[in-house]
């Protein structure tokens, strides 16, 4: 789900920065992730993007 609502918030904002909080894909944050989604993928998305994840825990 994060990776939809970056894309859609870019699509709208284009000019807007976009910060994810307390999303780490690759990692524990505390929350249920599916066993079949590909986060590391999407870590390695969000790295090679220079995405801004802002981490509050």
């Amino acid at each position: 789900m994060g990776r939809i609502a970056y894309h859609l918030l870019r699509d709208d904002f284009p000019d807007a920065e976009v910060v994810l909080v307390n999303f780490k894909p690759d990692g524990d944050n505390g929350s249920y992730k599916w066993y079949k989604h590909d986060w590391q993928y999407e870590a390695e998305y969000y790295r090679k993007h220079d995405v801004p994840i802002l981490l509050l825990f």
